[in-house]
């Protein structure tokens, strides 16, 4: 079906190649077949590169690959291990220059917003993590997207040592969750981290 919208050719054609590489790379990512994910998708990125969809799908393959690839044993000192964790570095920057590229192509990518942010908050930025998820709240967000970016920014200022700020972000996200079973385990998860049994309770 790729191959025959790229013969087309034409502007229209372009889009909806691109957006059937992003559908296509989604189905790959799901099955965490980054391979597939990665071939399908460059069917978009060559015909629409500046496509902000197409750009955060890149992100989303590689920090994916960098997942798959990651390594936190960082006693071991044999080559695998040493291979991997470069892998995992590589993939990691890789995703960060894509979710930069599809904010600057179109700033209201807030999906690529909030991985942005968990991904830096992955690699040690914490600083970073919390400038770009406290930037993001004030966006016009999904319910999904807000909740999202709630538990991803407690997580970031519970590593910044802010245990008020964290908790208040979670109580936010059983708020914008409508009380669902998730959001109270991570806030009970919190104040058992926190010392406070009885709060979780």
């Amino acid at each position: 079906l790729l191959d025959a919208a790229v013969r087309a050719g034409g502007s229209p054609a372009d889009v909806a190649v691109a957006r059937w590489s992003v559908v296509a790379s989604s189905v790959f990512q799901a099955r965490t077949d980054v391979d597939r994910a990665r071939a399908v998708l460059a069917y978009g990125l060559d015909r629409r590169p500046r496509d902000a969809m197409v750009r955060l799908h890149a992100g989303i393959v590689d920090d994916l690959a960098s997942l798959l690839t990651d390594n936190d044993d960082h006693g071991l000192a044999d080559r695998q291990s040493t291979s991997a964790r470069r892998a995992t570095a590589r993939h990691m920057a890789s995703a960060e220059r894509a979710y930069r590229e599809a904010l600057a192509i179109a700033a209201t990518t807030h999906a690529a917003t909030i991985r942005l942010g968990r991904l830096l908050h992955r690699r040690g930025r914490f600083g970073d993590a919390r400038q770009v998820f406290e930037q993001a709240q004030a966006a016009t967000l999904s319910t999904t997207e807000r909740y999202l970016l709630l538990l991803f920014l407690s997580a970031t200022y519970e590593a910044l040592d802010e245990p008020a700020l964290a908790r208040a972000a979670l109580s936010d996200a059983v708020r914008v969750a409508g009380n669902q079973q998730g959001a109270w385990l991570a806030l009970a998860q919190f104040e058992e981290r926190a010392g406070h049994p009885e709060r979780a309770r």
